[in-house]
Parts: C-alpha cells; sequence; structure tokens
C-alpha cells in the first residue's frame, strides 16, 4: 500500500495552487479542476495543506 493525492471534484474550483506548488509537475487544471497523474504521485501531501478549497486529501492505494 501507498499514499497518493486524490481530488474531490466537487470542492475543486480549479485554481491552480496545487499545480503550481507541486515539486513534481504532475497536476494539471483541465476543465477547471485539479487532475492528478496518481501513478506519479510521491504521496508528500504538500499539495493538500496548500489547497484552498480543502478538495485535495491523502489516500491509500494498491498500484
Amino acid at each position: 500500500m501507498r499514499k497518493i493525492v486524490r481530488v474531490d471534484h466537487e470542492k475543486c474550483n480549479g485554481c491552480g495552487v496545487c499545480a503550481a506548488m507541486c515539486p513534481l509537475k504532475i497536476i494539471t487544471i483541465q476543465s477547471g479542476k485539479a487532475i492528478i497523474k496518481e501513478e506519479l504521485c510521491d504521496g508528500l501531501g504538500g499539495c493538500v495543506r496548500k489547497c484552498p478549497q480543502v478538495a485535495m486529501r491523502l489516500v491509500e492505494v494498491n498500484f
């Protein structure tokens, strides 16, 4: 199991804060919502802490 970040698209307003601060540059804004390349996510969660809409969370997954 490992941790990755997931986006709650109901809460996301596409502000881009997460995309701008992601050191891996794996978050893009498409159709007004944050999209994460989950398979590349390191699960450190900096974007989770910076999201002004509280639209991101860490989850455990099996890849």
